[in-house]
């Protein structure tokens, strides 16, 4: 059974002090996932913590309180303009990288029942998992 994840900073913590790979078995042994590089990826690209490339760690954004969370009033209502930039919101480009982490997030979430292996053209479906999280399988 999955367990939620909720302490990104404890994965952070592993990430910069043992690897990557260690943090891949730490996801994988605290949170029952088979395949974590989906987590990493979406830390990657939160904006809670910044990733540096370079030097393969993640560095937390100093936050104060809540307004690290929450955007204010002011920055709501700035209409076409993102807080703290001049980029003009391209709403399309929006609704596309909204789609594509939707998409990402189902593959994800797929991933735990269904493998493919494209070398010996086979699709392993775990079928017993499946219906356990409560998920119908039909195949035509």
């Amino acid at each position: 059974m999955n367990r939620k994840i909720t302490d990104y900073s404890e994965i952070i913590r592993v990430y910069n002090t043992n690897g990557r790979s260690q943090a891949y078995a730490y996801i994988r042994k605290q949170y029952d996932v088979k395949n974590p590089y989906g987590i990493i990826n979406r830390i990657k690209q939160s904006r809670i913590f910044n990733y540096d490339e370079e030097t393969d760690r993640f560095l937390e954004t100093s936050a104060s309180g809540t307004d690290s969370v929450f955007i204010g009033l002011n920055e709501l209502c700035q209409s076409g303009r993102i807080a703290g930039t001049n980029q003009q919101i391209d709403s399309g480009q929006n609704m596309e990288k909204l789609i594509k982490d939707l998409i990402e997030d189902r593959l994800v979430q797929l991933s735990h029942y269904i493998q493919m292996n494209q070398l010996t053209r086979t699709v392993l479906i775990d079928h017993t998992s499946m219906k356990a999280d409560g998920y119908h399988v039909i195949i035509h």
